[in-house]
């Protein structure tokens, strides 16, 4: 689980991703047996933090801790996770679709791997 808090505090030291800059909504992240985080993206400013699980989003992951840590360590991508149903998403697809290619393909100095 420290991985996974250390990876959604590290997205939010940061707080400008120009690669983000065309992007507005929110994503909720569902970590089974780890918590909840909500990522909110305004035209490349990022920030995050825990919520609860019933927090609106625009879209919604919902993932094993073991798979979330996988996806961040590089050992599994967000859309296999999704086509073996590992990774659930509600909501805005388009939205969930960018966010988890631009988040899981951060240069690897930018990825929190523990």
């Amino acid at each position: 689980m420290a991985a996974i808090e250390a990876f959604f505090e590290h997205l939010a030291t940061k707080r400008s991703y120009p690669h983000f800059k065309e992007i507005n909504g929110t994503c909720l992240w569902r970590v089974e047996n780890a918590g909840n985080w909500l990522i909110q993206l305004n035209q490349g400013q990022l920030t995050t933090h825990t919520c609860d699980q019933n927090t609106p989003a625009d879209c919604i992951f919902t993932c094993s801790q073991e798979d979330f840590v996988r996806m961040i360590q590089r050992q599994l991508y967000p859309f296999t996770a999704f086509l073996q149903g590992r990774l659930i998403v509600t909501g805005d697809v388009s939205l969930a679709n960018l966010c988890t290619r631009m988040l899981f393909r951060l240069p690897s100095e930018e990825l929190v791997q523990r």
